[in-house]
């Protein structure tokens, strides 16, 4: 079971026994149906790395204590905003989006919820140069279920779940720029499923400088088997 769902912290049992969540599912309610024609709805993938956030949120604060927090895709907003409610009002939040309807309801949840998010409409760092060597958490819930190739590179709702082969295309596009971008000690989370061959995925960040965590969050969703996965900048690529 997941502790966070749709707009309203809920249980989970751990062991046999019932431990709440401490820190609200952001409101997305403001979203209309409507909306989320154009918008990825937060659902079990959203939720596991809330999850995953909150189980490590003591090493977060005490071990990497991040100065610049960015989330790549952040669709309705829901991911960053708890990440910044997690974590609190003195760092720098970034996300930036490719679907420029993602980016609009991710400023507006941020509102909604009273953190402080700056938005930017761009594909993964593109015009983020600026940002090398700076970001200390990343964290990305990408495209990753299998899909045909016209499905790929559009900036629509298709661009939040449609991930091409394997559905790692997008996946391994993302790789090879994340080692540039983060701070010695940086860390990287992303959500992945079991067709997107994990264990592959983690040898391939070593090799592109980071030491990998491995999965600290594994949870099944009807036919999906979701794994939130950690990696920590060790060198520069």
């Amino acid at each position: 079971m997941n502790k966070h769902c749709a707009w309203k912290p809920t249980n989970i049992f751990v062991c046999g026994e019932m431990k709440p969540s401490l820190f609200a599912t952001p409101d997305v309610r403001h979203l209309s149906e409507e909306r989320f024609k154009e918008v990825y709805e937060p659902a079990q993938d959203t939720f596991i790395v809330l999850d995953a956030m909150e189980q490590e949120r003591d090493w977060l604060l005490s071990e990497l204590n991040p100065l610049i927090v960015l989330e790549i895709g952040p669709g309705s907003g829901c991911i960053i905003s708890f990440i910044a409610k997690l974590l609190g009002n003195e760092r720098l939040y970034l996300a930036n989006d490719l679907n420029i309807d993602a980016c609009l309801a991710t400023q507006v949840t941020a509102n909604v919820n009273n953190v402080a998010i700056e938005v930017v409409h761009t594909s993964f760092f593109e015009g983020m140069e600026r940002l090398h060597g700076k970001v200390d958490l990343l964290v990305f819930n990408p495209p990753y279920v299998p899909s045909e190739e016209e499905e790929l590179n559009r900036e629509d709702l298709y661009a939040a779940w449609a991930g091409g082969v394997d559905g790692r295309e997008v996946i391994d596009q993302l790789l090879p720029v994340v080692n540039p971008l983060l701070s010695i000690g940086g860390c990287f989370y992303m959500m992945v499923i079991l067709e997107n061959k994990p264990k592959e995925i983690q040898t391939i960040m070593e090799g592109f400088g980071f030491r990998s965590e491995g999965v600290i969050l594994k949870r099944r969703a009807f036919n999906e088997l979701l794994h939130v996965l950690k990696f920590v900048k060790v060198r520069e690529a």
